[in-house]
């Protein structure tokens, strides 16, 4: 948990707003490591949401039609 800092600057950060990875092209990164604590009564419920969030994302960057 908290090993992927999810931020626009690749300096300070794995992962842009969309969760993807500032070094490796193609890779999506939308697990526990983004998500910045661990919660005290395990973060199963949490991990989900940032998965849901994290394909909303994708989806919309990479897979909308304009």
């Amino acid at each position: 948990v908290g090993s992927c800092i999810v931020g626009a600057d690749a300096k300070t950060s794995v992962v842009n707003p969309y969760f993807e990875s500032h070094d490796v092209d193609g890779l999506f990164i939308c697990d526990a490591s983004v998500v910045p604590r661990a919660a005290t009564q395990g973060y199963a419920g949490t991990v989900a949401t940032v998965a849901v969030f994290a394909a909303s994302r994708i989806v919309e960057r990479h897979f909308s039609r304009s």
